[in-house]
């Protein structure tokens, strides 16, 4: 802490100002930068004078007339930093990085071996490097020969990692990337893909930050839009989280193609230089190399020449992406076990070099496999558009319900990017289902009640199953929109399975199979979408490319409903659902069940909590876009992180505890979750979130079930349950629209600010209105002395 300090010290007497700012010690990356106290949005972090900077103006004349006019100034000041023997930059250079972390880092001065486990892009820029200062070198040590190739290549790489853009009159006739300058505690501030902004003037340099900073919280520049490859050869690190990063897949690309193809894409300008990035399949330059090889020269001439947007051949593209992609991780995976095989340089070579490939990999593998929903949408969406620019066409289904979210969106003072609009879109229709399932849950569950759960049962996959059948054939928005109608309608799965759960537990092990079930729902929910998004991209219908999927769930439905038909017995005690003979259900009535918990009550508490529940469920990705800039692959893995925690806490740990100490849980940890949501600044902070989120998940909607079964006689069951689904319903369709409106009205603290409010109110009336129904212990005791046991 000694040479920042001094380093302080030495800058500010010339002139440097730091505006709540330090530069500190940070675990993990070395040096960095810190707010000292809250900065807002605007401030000038730091200024840096003129004077103090390192440029073409204070190389000494007699090295610059000693070289080549022609020298970079790259080269150019690393040969001023190489010969300065003077002490007048001497607490400067204490602050630099040294040999040693530079060897750790930069692949430049690894082993060869190492160098060749690189990936390629990252070899390609290597390449190019080394080239780079091949040239410098030979005109240095031409004029120089005293001085040290090692030497001069740790100076080369103090220009290469610390200069910032500065051009001045003199500097206009160099290349843009050669117009450079030396600044002192600025060359501190580490990077990331969005940081405060760095803006110079004839006063020198000035950086303000980009947003609000609180005091701890490291502050970052941005050293422009590169990929990990770029920044871990020209650098010498790699970001965990970066929002530039892509893979190239030019090894798996270009051996595919014949010498006559590659002569016909370099005549197009499309030769090499695929991309894969973290919200795309694949680049346009990848497209087009792609139909290259897999559609007809026909279909390939209208893609390349924007006739055609190549969605009938798309299929087939994806197919080949995929089997390249296959390819490229199996590469991937020998070179990892090569370099955990390696004794080839430092450990922290090696762990770097594994880092970016694991990097690539899950890149692939998150990149690929995308949600089918937005997918889905944005097909209709597009297929619906030249329909839409046709004169006198009348507005279809899609565009008006697309101009009243565009309405409502210009509600807002915030702006709102137009790449949320599939995602508003998904929400409305969720919406639209649940409050469709409001309507319909309670009369799934008085005919369970009425004519036995297995009938209804076997109703509700009738209606599921024409919802499918429907989406199969859905070519077009309108009947899309239909088959989610009809889902609505009939969807009665989950209610029904609850009911029949507690037709066939005891009260001393009800909650223990009502986390069971809970536990196969957090496991479905979470393997389901990553199964749909995979078979959408085999296409079967082009006028439909998601009949694939939507024929695979046709399937299992069926298959469902026919071992439904033969295997599944009727759960309703016989005195109320026995068959008289005449296909009607005896209406014996069952004994009354003594009400420890009001129905209302528990409803309420259902509506309000999904009501903030769901809504903080649909911010969640504008929040973590906003910010950490994370894409669907990113929060593909936290959902996923919430799911797999969920399922693992209900098949271990909810069901050996109570229904109501469950809820009790569950809304704790919700409210513990929201408050961190609505002040947390770094990924681990949100995964920690999360975690309290996945408790909830797996705890509360479960066992108010379960309570809710508790308070209910064998022949109201059924329609109980459905009652308190209905309300559950009715708050999971209106809490998107709430919580996004507060959202972007208001900013991300006032939106998680209500939720955490809302939610410690549903916590006192769990707290103070719920109490344990008789016999609801009884399973959480037997475990207790079973395991004591």
């Amino acid at each position: 802490m000694e040479t920042l300090e001094n380093l302080i010290n030495w800058a500010e007497a010339k002139g440097v100002v730091l505006n709540g700012i330090r530069p500190e010690r940070i675990a993990g990356r070395g040096t960095g930068v810190i707010a000292t106290h809250t900065v807002t949005a605007g401030d000038t972090v730091l200024s840096v004078p003129t004077p103090v900077l390192r440029s073409l103006h204070t190389v000494p004349k007699a090295i610059s007339k000693s070289l080549p006019r022609d020298i970079t100034l790259h080269g150019l000041l690393a040969a001023d930093l190489a010969l300065d023997q003077s002490s007048v930059y001497d607490v400067w250079n204490a602050a630099l990085p040294t040999k040693a972390d530079f060897e750790a880092g930069v692949p430049i001065l690894w082993p060869e071996e190492l160098q060749a486990m690189l990936p390629q892009r990252a070899a390609d820029l290597l390449r190019k490097q080394q080239t780079k200062f091949q040239r410098d070198w030979d005109m240095v040590v031409a004029a120089y020969p005293e001085v040290e190739r090692e030497h001069y290549l740790y100076n080369w790489l103090l220009v290469n990692t610390r200069t910032f853009y500065y051009t001045t009159p003199a500097l206009e006739k160099r290349a843009r990337e050669d117009r450079m300058a030396l600044q002192p505690v600025a060359d501190l501030l580490n990077h990331a893909d969005q940081g405060c902004n760095v803006s110079f003037s004839t006063d020198g340099f000035a950086i303000t930050a980009n947003r609000e900073y609180h005091a701890g919280e490291e502050i970052h520049i941005s050293y422009g839009a590169h990929s990990n490859d770029f920044l871990f050869v020209e650098y010498g690190f790699v970001l965990d989280d970066n929002r530039w990063d892509e893979v190239c897949l030019d090894e798996v690309i270009l051996p595919r193609l014949t010498k006559k193809q590659k002569v016909e894409l370099e005549e197009v300008g499309f030769l090499g230089q695929y991309m894969l990035d973290a919200e795309t399949a694949g680049c346009h330059r990848t497209q087009v190399a792609l139909r290259l090889l897999c559609c007809t020269p026909g279909q390939f001439n209208s893609f390349v020449n924007a006739e055609d947007d190549g969605e009938a051949s798309q299929a087939k593209v994806d197919a080949l992406l995929e089997e390249l992609l296959l390819k490229l991780t199996s590469s991937i995976n020998q070179t990892l076990d090569r370099i955990g095989g390696s004794h080839v340089g430092d450990a922290s070579q090696r762990e770097l070099l594994s880092t970016r490939w694991t990097q690539m990999k899950n890149m692939i593998s998150f990149t690929f496999i995308l949600p089918l929903f937005p997918r889905l949408l944005e097909f209709y969406r597009n297929i619906e558009a030249p329909a839409e620019s046709t004169p006198g066409a009348s507005p279809t289904v899609l565009s008006r319900i697309l101009g009243y979210l565009n309405a409502y969106k210009a509600a807002f003072a915030r702006p709102i990017d137009t790449r949320y609009d599939i995602v508003l879109l998904g929400g409305a229709l969720g919406s639209m289902f649940s409050l469709l399932q409001a309507f319909a849950s309670p009369v799934i569950g008085h005919l369970s009640d009425r004519h036995g759960r297995r009938t209804a049962l076997l109703a509700s996959m009738a209606g599921n199953i024409l919802s499918v059948l429907l989406w199969v054939m859905a070519v077009d928005f309108r009947t899309f929109l239909l088959s989610r109608v009809v889902g609505g309608l009939s969807e009665g799965n989950i209610q029904l399975t609850t009911a029949m759960a507690t037709d066939i537990s005891d009260e001393a092990n009800r909650s223990a199979t009502m986390a069971m079930i809970g536990a196969c729902f957090s496991i479905a929910f979470t393997i389901g979408p990553a199964l749909g998004a995979w078979l959408s991209s085999f296409a079967t219908i082009a006028a439909n490319p998601f009949a694939t999927a939507a024929g695979f769930s046709l399937f299992l439905i069926v298959t469902e409903t026919i071992y439904l038909y033969f295997y599944l017995p009727e759960t309703l005690p016989s005195k109320r659902a026995s068959d008289t003979g005449n296909g009607k259900a005896k209406t014996t009535r069952s004994v009354p069940v003594p009400r420890t918990n009001s129905h209302f009550l528990l409803n309420a508490i259902h509506l309000s909590f999904l009501l903030f529940f769901s809504g903080m469920e649909f911010s969640l990705p504008f929040m973590t876009y906003d910010l950490f800039q994370y894409t669907s692959a990113n929060n593909g893995r936290l959902l996923g992180f919430v799911g797999i925690v969920s399922a693992v806490l209900q098949g271990g740990v909810t069901r050996r505890l109570s229904p109501l100490l469950n809820v009790k849980i569950g809304v704790v940890s919700c409210l513990i979750a929201f408050i961190m949501l609505g002040f947390l600044n770094n990924v681990y902070l949100l995964y920690v979130a999360a975690a309290f989120l996945a408790t909830t998940s797996a705890t509360v909607v479960t066992h108010l079930n379960a309570l809710s079964s508790f308070e209910a006689s064998e022949d109201e069951r059924g329609g109980k349950l459905g009652m308190l689904r209905s309300w559950g319903q009715l708050g999971r369709g209106l809490g998107p629209v709430l919580f996004t409106s507060v959202y972007w009205w208001a900013g991300r603290g006032a939106a998680y600010g209500m939720g955490a409010v809302g939610i410690a109110c549903v916590s006192l009336a769990v707290f103070l209105g719920l109490k344990s129904p008789p016999g609801s212990e009884k399973g959480s005791k037997q475990a207790a002395e079973k395991k004591a046991a």
